[in-house]
């Protein structure tokens, strides 16, 4: 499947118990993103490239949060708009060791 011209598998993995419990724990706290403003110049890293997309489901709406690691961001695809997030550096880590649970589903 693509989103915003990115390219992740089609077989979407479920979180299901503990791990739903905190990644929405993450989504949903409000104090590990900031939004980005227009004028700040791009990271050094290149264009942005996403090691995760997560998607849930808020009434007929599917929205999706695209992590990439590197330059530490957020993309957030909702309602047809595209915001972009600084993610916080300690909730980067939590992102990443909730994530490792579904590497297995990444062809590196």
């Amino acid at each position: 499947m693509q989103i915003l011209g990115h390219w992740f598998y089609d077989k979407k993995v479920k979180a299901v118990g503990g791990t739903r419990d905190q990644l929405m724990n993450l989504l949903f706290n409000e104090s590990g993103f900031s939004l980005l403003s227009p004028d700040v110049p791009p990271k050094d890293c290149g264009p942005f490239h996403p090691d995760f997309a997560i998607g849930w489901n808020y009434g007929a709406e599917e929205i999706f949060l695209m992590i990439c690691y590197t330059c530490g961001e957020a993309k957030l695809l909702q309602e047809g708009r595209v915001e972009t997030y600084a993610i916080n550096a300690y909730k980067m880590q939590s992102f990443a060791n909730l994530l490792a649970e579904y590497k297995a589903n990444r062809p590196w």
